[in-house]
């Protein structure tokens, strides 16, 4: 589950405890991650398109996801047991972003919930099946 929380705090905590926005994160837990309104927006305004195949597209407008620009991204796929048994079928798969494979072909490759990483850069990225 997603779920957003916007902390605010006074300039006032923050010039007396320089520490205090680190408290304060630090309270919720390993289990939290914690991102800045620019990671947010740069979300928002990518552009994300299935092709053939098992492609997929990524476009991150530089006037926008400039946060992406240094930094790398990632996606969660969800695939249903039809789709994930149908793709597993023919044999060992891997993936491969922007043309390069990211780890040997493998059995049983494709799980229910998978990472898709993008590297750092806007611009246009793909990810797709290799077999």
């Amino acid at each position: 589950m997603l779920c957003f929380l916007l902390l605010h705090s006074h300039d006032i905590d923050v010039s007396r405890d320089h520490d205090y926005v680190r408290k304060r994160l630090a309270e919720f837990g390993p289990e939290f991650r914690f991102t800045t309104i620019n990671e947010i927006i740069a979300y928002l305004f990518a552009e994300v398109r299935g092709g053939a195949d098992g492609r997929i597209e990524f476009n991150y407008a530089p006037e926008f996801c400039r946060h992406f620009q240094t930094r790398d991204s990632s996606w969660e796929l969800h695939l249903s047991d039809n789709f994930r048994h149908a793709l597993n079928r023919p044999g060992p798969a891997g993936i491969a972003v922007d043309g390069k494979l990211t780890a040997p072909l493998t059995a049983d490759f494709f799980k229910e919930r998978m990472k898709i990483p993008v590297p750092a850069e806007t611009g246009r990225h793909t990810w797709e099946v290799r077999r």
